[in-house]
């Protein structure tokens, strides 16, 4: 007999017998409850629903704190590559101008001088009006927060394009130092160098040439590195030059599908240079999904452009991997979000769980484990950044959620 599906007020009101007061600041056991759960994940996904407000980083930093002392110390983010690569510099170092130096955070010393890549089309705006220095503050508080945390080496990989591709020819040129006195390596440097004038055609067709024929006298972990780097910036080209000129957002969408396509061979080279070890994903909630199929009522162009499959659903659904996944959803506030066609104050309908859950005061854990059959399985609505709003049954998305009341702006830190 197909089990009872249940109302949403039956849920909120399960939901609520199973609330976990679950303070950012928290001290003890509280995220005791789950470990037996995390015992048999494959990968951590950490969703948030805006990328924009300053909890985000209270958000990563509780559950990261937690997983570290359970032993996961690999980390994968929702940024470009190379952005990844220097991370890592600054979590084995310390040395904080790895983090000067990342591109979500404004560098532009990487860039091209002979040819402007800049969005032309409908991410101008909100490309120019970028919160770069907010950025800074919020996630170099997080990777301040995660070097003090651990105990052991951190790897740490980014699995996005790079919005200003380019730092990957600075990155070669770190990974190349110690054999650029050889003769041979010293020429295929010279072959991956820019040229000036070349459009981004030109450019993607000489990095190919130059992946090809990459020294096999380079030592292999780096040679695997440079590769790495260099398939990344390839993709990231490749998406300036399908996406940037579009005047709508309904002609980004080949470029979106290209891009979360892209995401899941970075997802797929940061397994193979992690040895196997398990992951945290960190990401946007729906690059997460684990059922895209089971997303109904998103508006807009979302992962994938509506094309191809989300990351998370290509992590679960076709690589069989067992996801662990927490999102982050929020009931108000106001976020730091660049687009000025698109509103910054939080105003969800009265249908979200985001405000149905709007009875709890204090940052409040959810474990769905242990739900009766069916409560999980009716479609509810959830609120995200840009207050759109999309429905899924939560049994097949999400193993817990974390709800804070009011979330608030980006700050400097």
């Amino acid at each position: 007999m197909p089990s009872k599906v249940y109302s949403s007020d039956e849920l909120v009101a399960w939901l609520t017998s199973a609330a976990v007061p679950c303070p950012f600041e928290y001290e003890g056991d509280t995220l005791e409850i789950l470990n037996d759960a995390l015992s048999g994940a494959d990968v951590v996904f950490l969703g948030e629903t805006n990328h924009f407000v300053h909890e985000k980083s209270d958000f990563r930093l509780l559950f990261a704190r937690h997983l570290l002392g359970r032993g996961w110390s690999r980390f994968m983010e929702e940024i470009g590559w190379s952005d990844g690569w220097r991370i890592e510099r600054y979590l084995a170092t310390g040395e904080a101008h790895w983090l000067e130096r990342l591109s979500l955070f404004g560098h532009r010393a990487d860039s091209r001088t002979d040819r402007d890549d800049r969005p032309t089309g409908v991410f101008k705006a909100s490309f120019e009006a970028y919160p770069h220095g907010l950025m800074s503050g919020e996630h170099g508080r997080f990777y301040r927060g995660l070097r003090a945390a651990a105990d052991s080496r951190l790897r740490y990989f980014c699995v996005d394009i790079d919005g200003d591709p380019g730092g990957a020819y600075a990155d070669i040129d770190v990974l190349t130092a110690s054999s650029a006195t050889l003769t041979e390596v010293a020429a295929w440097c010279m072959r991956l160098n820019r040229v000036t004038g070349e459009s981004i055609k030109q450019e993607i067709r000489r990095l190919g040439r130059a992946r090809s024929i990459l020294p096999a006298s380079i030592e292999t972990e780096v040679r695997l590195a440079i590769a790495a780097a260099i398939d990344a910036l390839i993709d990231s080209l490749e998406y300036v030059q399908q996406t940037y000129s579009a005047r709508t957002y309904e002609a980004t969408r080949p470029g979106m599908a290209f891009r979360e396509q892209a995401m899941k061979r970075r997802y797929a080279a940061a397994r193979t240079n992690m040895g196997g070890t398990k992951p945290i994903l960190m990401s946007h909630a729906l690059h997460l999904a684990k059922n895209d199929l089971l997303i109904e009522g998103l508006r807009g162009v979302g992962p994938g452009g509506g094309r191809v499959a989300s990351l998370g659903h290509h992590i679960v659904q076709e690589l069989g991997q067992k996801a662990f996944s927490i999102w982050m959803i929020y009931g108000g506030g106001e976020d730091s979000q660049p687009f000025s066609d698109l509103p910054r104050i939080v105003d969800f309908s009265a249908d979200t769980l985001n405000v149905r859950l709007a009875s709890f005061n204090d940052p409040t854990l959810f474990l769905l484990k242990g739900a009766p059959p069916g409560v999980l399985d009716a479609p509810v609505s959830i609120g995200q950044m840009y207050n759109s709003t999309f429905r899924t049954p939560l049994r097949q998305q999400v193993d817990a959620l974390f709800y804070v009341p009011r979330v608030t702006p980006m700050e400097f830190c």
